[in-house]
């Protein structure tokens, strides 16, 4: 269970209409297989937890760019640090003061690639993500990236038994 649950947000009719503009589903499932839901619903709800005060999305479309809608990912798991809790359609960057979600996770799913995961690295690293960690979940393995000071994301170790 959500340690906190997100508070009501009444859009004003300026923010609904801006909101429609950027779809909020492709018509894909959460996940593959069981265990890829479970752990994506595991990483979200510790996520909340460890930061009830901050904004915790999952599965949900993050539009960094105003106007692109082309321009969009919707990571398994995120945390975006100082953004209210309320429910959004989308994760539109412009409107949280333009705040890029700090960290994000995702997992691995039957059909992910190492070259899917490279380019989902090379993206979030392009659009300012913090931290990107990626979870196989058949071998259970981590691996975390953290941006370094004026750099991209490189990966840092992560010991055994995490």
């Amino acid at each position: 269970m959500i340690a906190n649950m997100a508070t009501a947000h009444e859009l004003t009719p300026e923010e609904a209409d801006e909101y429609r503009r950027y779809p909020d589903s492709d018509g894909e499932p959460l996940a593959e297989n069981r265990d890829q839901y479970k752990w994506i619903v595991r990483f979200a709800e510790n996520l909340d937890y460890l930061r009830p005060h901050d904004f915790v999305g999952a599965d949900q479309f993050w539009y960094p760019v105003r106007g692109r809608v082309d321009i969009r990912t919707a990571p398994d798991a995120f945390i975006a640090f100082g953004r209210p809790k309320w429910q959004r359609p989308s994760y539109l960057q412009w409107r949280e003061e333009d705040v890029a979600p700090a960290v994000v996770v995702e997992v691995w799913s039957p059909s992910n690639t190492f070259v899917h995961q490279l380019k989902k690295l090379r993206w979030y690293e392009q659009y300012g993500v913090e931290e990107f960690w990626t979870f196989d979940p058949g071998r259970r393995t981590l691996a975390v990236f953290v941006r370094r000071p004026g750099g991209g994301l490189e990966p840092v170790n992560v010991e055994e038994g995490w």
